[in-house]
């Protein structure tokens, strides 16, 4: 575990916690550390590799949140600027600033004037929260942005939108910082520690039942209250102890793709607009894809691919596909992808 201590089975069963989170991705780290950093006696349960799932199969970024402006959702992007001055303050040699741009087209809802407008909302709705080095979102005009989108310009290129966000060196580093900060205020942790089953009575979750991969020996875990944060698995998790109604109205996960190409692209991250419907309160005419440089190389995302395709060679060229109807000038093809993040 990289120098943290992994609990043994024996150690997690002795005596019941005040909290159990089930899930060592970002989330279920980052719920630890909190819990243990208030005093709570927490325990924190993996059942594969931490971080194995969406926190390592993503685009890298740590967003500020302005596509939210698209949805209206003024509290998810506060948020999501909060959290990305939180990173840059506490793990500076791990999230370094990035520079985007998108193309602008036409003098309608895809124009210079409507982006000009979310961006002075998005200024405003982020001012006090944002930090020293995440401001300047707004519009450059054509010339500008053609520079900087080079060859994947569109013809019609009236303007561009321009803002700073937040990029991952390493997820993987940024997973064990987590799992670190919440070790050293006392949190037992264990990865490979499989969730069998919650365990309740009287309508009420009070643990769950454990197998611990490692050996295969089984036991219970007791707590006061289980935080399931277990993505895509927490409505099977919760299954049997909830009503069929309340598991109805779990969401549905989509499959991200994304994935990393022998490209290099400058050192900003660029955007190209697919066909696809967009998903969009206000909607600009497309999903919205980017390049964004990453160790010499360039990840591009993010795809929802159906669940049943995912990892498959179906999925990367359906992916490839949608990038060259966006990009022609792209050319991409399957030799040119060196790896998928998928989760």
């Amino acid at each position: 575990m990289n120098g943290l201590q992994r609990a043994t089975l024996d150690s997690l069963t002795t005596e019941p916690y005040d909290i159990l989170i089930v899930g060592g991705g970002i989330y279920g780290a980052m719920a630890a550390r909190e819990a243990g950093m208030r005093g709570y006696r927490t325990a924190l349960v993996e059942q594969g590799d931490f971080g194995g799932g969406a926190s390592h199969n993503s685009l890298k970024i740590v967003h500020g949140g302005i596509r939210y402006v698209q949805h209206l959702d003024v509290m998810r992007l506060r948020a999501s600027v909060r959290e990305r001055a939180f990173w840059r303050h506490v793990a500076p040699e791990l999230v370094k600033p990035l520079d985007f741009t998108i193309p602008l087209t036409g003098y309608g809802v895809k124009g210079p004037i409507v982006f000009g407008a979310a961006a002075m909302l998005y200024r405003a709705l982020e001012l006090g929260l944002r930090g020293p080095e995440f401001g300047g979102a707004g519009v450059v005009n054509a010339a500008v942005a053609r520079q900087q989108l080079g060859q994947l310009a569109p013809k019609d290129l009236t303007g561009g939108g321009v803002w700073r966000d937040g990029q991952m060196l390493d997820t993987g580093r940024m997973q064990i910082a987590a799992l670190s900060a919440a070790a050293r205020y006392g949190v037992h942790i264990a990865n490979y520690m499989a969730v069998d089953a919650l365990a309740h009575s009287d309508g009420r979750v009070g643990g769950a039942s454990v197998t611990d991969l490692t050996n295969g020996g089984t036991g219970k875990i007791s707590a006061r209250v289980v935080l399931s944060c277990t993505g895509g698995s927490a409505k099977s998790l919760a299954s049997k102890v909830i009503y069929s109604e309340a598991q109805d109205r779990f969401p549905t996960f989509a499959r991200a793709l994304n994935i990393v190409v022998d490209r290099q692209i400058g050192d900003r991250a660029l955007g190209i607009v697919g066909t696809e419907k967009s998903d969009a309160i206000v909607d600009r005419g497309g999903r919205m894809y980017f390049l964004t440089p990453w160790s010499g190389l360039t990840i591009i995302g993010t795809h929802e691919a159906p669940a049943c395709s995912h990892g498959t060679d179906a999925a990367v060229a359906d992916f490839l596909d949608i990038l060259n109807r966006a990009a022609p000038a792209l050319e991409l093809k399957s030799t040119d992808v060196l790896h998928t993040f998928d989760g």
